[in-house]
């Protein structure tokens, strides 16, 4: 079974049941190096705020190549 990481909207159940069809269960879990804020976006009946998960550190990227004899 694959597992998924959801937050915000994801963890409403209306909104689960739509999207998967049934109600997930789970356990709470973290996501170490990120943190949850909110973003303002302008909806047709007003301004709404959702949750976004951003970085609190930098993230350096280590790119490398695997070659065969």
């Amino acid at each position: 079974m694959e597992k998924l990481f959801a937050y915000g909207t994801l963890k409403d159940k209306d909104i689960q049941e739509t999207i998967f069809g049934r109600i997930l269960t789970g356990t709470p879990d973290t996501l170490t190096g990120y943190a949850i804020q909110e973003i303002a976006i302008e909806e047709e009946f007003g301004m709404e705020r959702y949750p976004i998960i951003i970085a609190t550190q930098i993230q350096w990227i280590v790119l490398t190549e695997s070659y065969m004899n």
